[in-house]
């Protein structure tokens, strides 16, 4: 019996832990002001992404995402 819940419990967190990753490029950025950081912008096929950094800091090209 233990070894039937270990198997359920692995299997679903493998389940829920599956990401296919893809790659989403800047298309933006903007100033937060109210928390004083500079959000980047991305986008991979048809949504948006955000990341924020350091108000003083520079967005990456690119960046990996979940696109389930």
């Amino acid at each position: 019996m233990k070894k039937i819940l270990m198997d359920i419990t692995l299997t679903a967190i493998t389940a829920f832990a599956w990401c296919n990753r893809t790659t989403a490029f800047k298309s933006g950025e903007y100033q937060d002001a109210q928390r004083n950081v500079k959000v980047c912008v991305y986008q991979a096929f048809g949504k948006n992404y955000t990341y924020a950094v350091a108000s003083y800091g520079i967005c990456p090209v690119s960046i990996e995402v979940c696109a389930n």
